[in-house]
């Protein structure tokens, strides 16, 4: 079905028909986001004039913030004043935080009061997971993003690495070769500022965890050996020179100047790679602990609606199932780079594209990116980020640095009920 011919809610045969408001003038709507100009907000615009020409009874305004945390700031503050953005995209390392700090309606009672026209039901188990807080369904899992190994192929094959390893030692064992050749270490993970995006897929890769609930409580599991015994590899890593430990803009750098072999980052930077990398740049599994199971924290955010008004909380609960159609989601995969919720979206696409195939064969393995609840649940968030730092920084063993760390967060969300 043609992206013109999109229906109002997310079956592709969805009536398009909607009601207006009470006086028949059309239920106004804002969608709040954080896809800037040069990255997919045209996409955005795109997809809600569609909605908008498909619904005459409502109409969707867009409005774009830059990154999430400044548009959770929007959204307290309207919420304070009663102005709250009706439907608005959430990071997944905030569902906690968002679900038990604003009044968001949670996706389980939208369905009972309007009906779910497909796209949750389409979505695999552990994806719909990914907007659930204690198995409710707070959240619409949308935009979907894994961590992948894009690497220099020229650059390996120079070395004398015949094919891109697909476990840790693998990889260990090629940065040994390669360094031989001089150059950036290897190994090269692109870190955010207060993201613990990669430290909590080499926890969960080698069986760890970041929480555990005990006896009714969220509690800090990332003290315990198996997460110790992966921060503990990674610093090793940066202290034998196989291993950057470097800013986001210093890693991408690095690769695309064809000094380090590998930027292990989200899919999302595909096409970014595709456009500047001026060697044969290539992508492979994010790699495991040798035959422990793959587990990755999905990137990306899940659609939440705060609609408090009756006639726009339908009107949000439309449009947000109208962006998770696959029409929509055809759209959104092409323009953003984001891997699709819902399975067989842009099979054409992935057929073509090998990097892009690799991320959409780890859907499997996706398992949440850690939300901590509470009121002080992004303070939790840095926390960790803090303990990683000293960490590879060589200032503190990986012992030394989680123990108190998971001892402070479990302080600091002290009464966090869990099941």
């Amino acid at each position: 079905m043609g992206i013109t011919s999109l229906a109002a809610c997310g079956s592709d045969d969805a009536d398009t028909s909607s009601a207006s408001g009470a006086d028949g003038t059309p239920v106004e709507i804002q969608y709040w986001h954080t896809n800037s100009d040069a990255n997919g907000r045209p996409a955005v615009q795109a997809l809600v004039r569609r909605f908008n020409a498909a619904n005459p009874g409502i109409h969707v305004t867009e409005r774009t913030y830059d990154g999430y945390a400044a548009l959770l700031e929007n959204v307290q503050t309207g919420i304070a004043s009663r102005r709250p953005p009706d439907v608005a995209t959430v990071g997944y390392n905030s569902l906690n935080y968002v679900a038990g700090n604003f009044p968001v309606v949670p996706v389980s009672e939208l369905v009972e009061r309007y009906g779910d026209e497909g796209p949750l039901r389409a979505m695999p188990e552990n994806i719909a997971a990914l907007g659930q807080q204690d198995g409710r369904q707070i959240g619409l899992p949308y935009g979907l993003s894994l961590l992948v190994v894009f690497y220099n192929a020229d650059l390996l094959r120079r070395a004398g690495v015949s094919e891109a390893p697909r476990d840790w030692a693998g990889w260990e064992a090629a940065a040994r070769t390669i360094a031989r050749s001089g150059g950036d270490p290897a190994i090269n993970f692109q870190q955010y500022p207060g993201d613990n995006f990669i430290s909590q897929a080499l926890i969960a890769g080698n069986g760890g965890a970041m929480t555990q609930c005990v006896s009714g409580e969220t509690k800090a599991a990332f003290a315990q050996p198996p997460a110790v015994e992966a921060m503990s590899w990674w610093a090793g890593l940066i202290r034998d020179r196989l291993a950057l430990n470097v800013t986001a803009d210093q890693s991408m750098q690095s690769f695309l100047a064809g000094r380090a072999a590998t930027l292990i980052t989200s899919i999302a930077s595909r096409e970014t790679l595709e456009q500047q990398a001026r060697f044969d740049v290539q992508a492979a599994p994010f790699p495991t602990f040798g035959g422990k199971p793959q587990q990755l924290p999905a990137g990306g955010n899940t659609l939440m609606v705060f609609s408090q008004e009756d006639a726009k909380q339908e009107a949000a609960w439309k449009f947000a199932q109208f962006l998770d159609s696959r029409p929509s989601l055809e759209t959104w995969v092409h323009e953003k780079g984001y891997l699709s919720p819902i399975p067989g979206v842009a099979r054409d696409f992935t057929a073509r594209n090998p990097m892009q195939a690799v991320a959409d064969a780890e859907l499997p393995a996706a398992i949440p990116w850690t939300s901590w609840p509470g009121r002080d649940g992004l303070a939790a968030t840095q926390v960790v980020s803090d303990a990683t730092d000293t960490i590879l920084g060589g200032q503190k063993s990986a012992a030394d640095a989680l123990t108190p760390a998971a001892e402070e967060i479990d302080d600091t969300i002290a009464g966090a009920s869990c099941q």
